[in-house]
């Protein structure tokens, strides 16, 4: 029986697959390919905005769920150092965190930092009326079998997300290692250990800043705190407010 031998020249041809549809390779297609990716790319967090920086969307960082006056707890004064500074207190911060002291470390090695009035993160903010989260409790909430907690539901209320978070916190003793109504400015590393600035921001007060060395930094901010803004906004006039902190009284 006769051997057949094909030799290709300059170009590997793979060989087809077989499994899959077919589809021709032409560049008409891979055009039209690029233009439906182009649909669905977006700009990212350039999409957001970040109120502070805006006196027409400033008011959406107002925290309607203090008081004026409320201290600010300052576990690392100025020039201090820690050994991790964690950069929001939602469930990113918090898990960090108890993850931390399950494998060793003491809640006195952390420092949680956030603009909140409290632990929550994006729950902290959203308490609108009727609010709940499209998972399954067993399956969104962390720290279950640690906690000992069952919740009340299927699908969780945000009040009761929000009140199982600050239980996480309690557990882990972290509420005295929060730093609420602060934000960290910057944190640069200098080949051994991290520079911080924080913001303090006490709701009718005037804003100070001191500076602290970190270990780590680990950042748990999120950008589900900023405004999304859409085509238009700077054009209309009237009363505007964010949905995380909503107006129960407003014409909607």
């Amino acid at each position: 029986m006769a051997e057949h031998i094909v030799e290709t020249m300059g170009v590997n041809v793979p060989a087809p697959d077989l499994s899959g549809p077919q589809v021709a390779a032409s560049q008409s297609f891979m055009d039209r390919y690029a233009e439906e990716r182009d649909k669905r790319l977006n700009v990212g967090v350039r999409e957001y905005i970040d109120p502070s920086k805006s006196e027409k969307y400033k008011h959406f960082l107002d925290d309607p769920w203090i008081e004026i006056g409320t201290p600010i707890n300052r576990p690392v004064q100025d020039n201090g150092h820690i050994k991790v500074l964690v950069v929001g207190a939602g469930f990113g911060g918090l898990l960090f965190a108890a993850r931390l002291m399950q494998a060793g470390f003491k809640a006195e090695d952390i420092l949680i930092v956030d603009p909140a009035g409290g632990f929550g993160g994006t729950w902290y903010w959203n308490r609108f009326p009727g609010l709940m989260c499209d998972t399954e409790s067993y399956i969104y909430l962390p720290l279950l079998e640690e906690t000992g907690y069952v919740p009340s539901r299927k699908y969780a209320s945000g009040s009761e997300i929000r009140k199982y978070l600050e239980s996480i916190a309690t557990k882990y003793d972290l509420h005295q290692r929060a730093q609420f109504q602060s934000k960290v400015r910057t944190a640069t590393w200098n080949e051994s250990q991290w520079d911080a600035t924080i913001a303090k921001m006490p709701k009718g007060g005037k804003e100070s800043q001191i500076s602290i060395t970190a270990d780590y930094v680990f950042f748990a901010s999120g950008v589900l705190a900023n405004a999304k803004l859409i085509k238009g906004v700077d054009a209309f006039d009237g009363p505007s407010f964010h949905v995380r902190i909503f107006e129960v009284g407003a014409g909607v």
